[in-house]
């Protein structure tokens, strides 16, 4: 009887895979400063840059930062922007492109 060694797990993948409803859940966890600084981050700015647009300080953002990373639970700033770059778009209907036309206008007593 040949008693191997357990296989080891597969290296983890640079772009983890979280569906768009875990990736979902996990959003809803963030603040509201932490979704800015997540944004910013797929959009590759860097902590400077996001400090300075957001008129805070540096360590403020990396604080941020950190949160995310762990809130989505994930182990580098590269995982975390691949991750929410492929599921934002599905996320966030609040980073959508401002020439969308905005369809969520509340129509209370139209069909009554």
């Amino acid at each position: 009887s040949s008693a191997s060694a357990p296989v080891p797990p597969p290296a983890p993948q640079l772009a983890p895979s979280l569906s768009e409803a875990e990736f979902a859940q996990r959003w809803q966890t963030l603040t509201t400063k932490q979704r800015g600084v997540l944004e910013r981050m797929v959009l590759g700015e860097s902590n400077k840059m996001i400090a300075w647009q957001l008129g805070v300080a540096e360590t403020t953002v990396k604080s941020h930062v950190s949160a995310i990373l762990h809130k989505l639970g994930v182990a580098s700033r590269v995982q975390a922007i691949l991750l929410a770059s492929h599921s934002l778009p599905a996320v966030s209907s609040a980073s959508a492109p401002p020439a969308a036309p905005q369809r969520a206008t509340p129509r209370r007593g139209a069909h009554e």
